[in-house]
């Protein structure tokens, strides 16, 4: 199992992200594919729920945070057992338990992306 701490940007991807701003050009097409991997779980809900209750405390769940416009992008490949709608509900209630965080598609402060493959979740978190 792949664990980190934190949000662990490499020196290639930020640079990345600030090209792309700066030169008002959209680089970031296979931008998610450089992002590390911060935690990863089996692909069963109990294991999403309790891994991103872990992954998100930091960001959501401590009382000192204000509420956060965020967005959830879930991606499966080689995976039939789970239902985006299922680990996208899944999600929503782990961050939603604490304070009235508000779903946003538009302009989201954070965005949640989750790349189910075969039978394990990779998280990252933008």
């Amino acid at each position: 199992e792949v664990r980190a701490t934190g949000t662990i940007r490499s020196r290639f991807t930020s640079t990345f992200e600030e090209n792309s701003f700066h030169n008002m050009k959209l680089y970031t097409r296979y931008l998610a594919r450089m992002l590390p991997v911060s935690h990863s779980c089996k692909a069963k809900l109990e294991d999403i729920s309790s891994t991103a209750s872990k992954m998100l405390e930091d960001l959501f769940l401590k009382e000192e945070c204000s509420i956060l416009h965020f967005n959830i992008v879930c991606e499966s490949r080689n995976n039939s057992s789970l239902n985006k709608a299922d680990v996208h509900t899944t999600i929503l209630s782990v961050i939603q338990k604490e304070k009235a965080h508000v779903y946003d598609d538009e302009d989201p402060e954070v965005t949640i992306l989750l790349q189910i493959v075969q039978v394990r979740l990779l998280c990252h978190r933008m």
